[in-house]
């Protein structure tokens, strides 16, 4: 499966081995500009530029839950085992929530400027930050806990 989403505030879910047809198109709420898949598959999370975050069920297609956040959400994702919830921060941090609960269970420093990019690794042992400071921070994702830096590529 491959999902899209656009201006025109869709998700589009296709299913690979017939391109020329979308699987479902699903309204969401405002103008998405990051989405994520869970590592099962079941769900895949969507963020706007209003700061809300939904969360779309693969299987009905159906909007689950969202949550309106008070700070500036760049990028999202899920943890390796699915039960905490990453979001990225214009503050230069890294808000961390329960899994599905959403309920906030820490922040961390990780950027002097906007936090703007999150990524795991594929066995998702590590993840890294990008921010507007032009620093990428490479973390342990089971400690939480800082590794390196790269100030240049």
């Amino acid at each position: 499966m491959l999902s899209t989403v656009s201006t025109d505030k869709t998700l589009r879910i296709w299913d690979i081995r017939t391109p020329q047809k979308t699987v479902a198109c699903i309204t969401t709420k405002g103008e998405v500009i990051n989405m994520t898949w869970k590592s099962d598959g079941s769900t895949i999370a969507l963020g706007n530029k209003d700061d809300l975050v939904c969360f779309v069920d693969y299987k009905t297609h159906k909007i689950i839950a969202d949550k309106q956040f008070d700070f500036e959400v760049n990028e999202i994702g899920w943890n390796n085992t699915d039960d905490h919830f990453y979001l990225t921060s214009g503050n230069g941090s890294i808000h961390i929530t329960q899994y599905p609960s959403l309920e906030p269970l820490m922040q961390i420093p990780a950027h002097t400027a906007h936090c703007i990019c999150l990524k795991f690794s594929p066995n998702k042992e590590h993840f890294a930050t990008g921010g507007a400071d032009a620093l990428i921070n490479i973390w342990d994702a089971s400690e939480l806990s800082y590794l390196l830096s790269y100030s240049r590529l």
